[in-house]
């Protein structure tokens, strides 16, 4: 088993992200993926309205715009499998190659993970069930895909400091 494997595995058991959650993600992603578009619109507005982000994005704006409407309905597809973690992988290497700062991806998961519960909520209701477990479900996943997404961050570090993952953990601890 690699590295990069068996990291992938601790962090999904840690994490509690489960057979159980991927059933529910697929069944909430029938009521909640109309919904993404009016989602991605409040989130292309807040990117748009920052003076960091906003040369990321004003450019290409109907693109992205897109591409993250279909990344969001690829969450609700239920399928997690190798194909959707190397989906996730590669978004972070774009991101890398393009220059996209650490911290426009964090802000971004973080910006996700405070509108999807009311988004969920709304869905949920319509399902005529409590949104806590599908909330629950939803969050853990977009942590994972936050994960997969900064590891390329990490990795790319690594190759251009040209020091293993083993050096930069000892260097850090050093540094404390």
């Amino acid at each position: 088993m690699s590295e990069g494997t068996s990291k992938l595995q601790t962090f999904i058991h840690i994490s509690g992200f489960s057979q159980e959650d991927q059933t529910r993600i697929r069944r909430l992603g029938e009521h909640l993926i109309p919904r993404l578009p009016a989602l991605t619109e409040r989130f292309y507005e807040r990117l748009l309205a920052d003076e960091r982000t906003r040369p990321y994005v004003a450019p290409r704006i109907e693109s992205l715009k897109q591409t993250h409407i279909t990344w969001m309905s690829e969450l609700f597809s239920g399928d997690y499998g190798e194909a959707f973690l190397e989906r996730q992988r590669r978004i972070g290497e774009v991101h890398v190659r393009v220059g996209i700062p650490p911290l426009f991806v964090a802000a971004s998961m973080s910006f996700l993970r405070s509108a999807f519960p009311a988004e969920i909520e709304a869905s949920a209701q319509a399902m005529g069930e409590p949104a806590d477990v599908y909330t629950g479900a939803v969050l853990r996943l977009l942590d994972l895909c936050q994960y997969l997404i900064d590891s390329s961050y990490e990795e790319k570090f690594l190759e251009a400091a040209g020091i293993s993952p083993e050096l930069m953990w000892q260097m850090a601890r050093t540094a404390f």
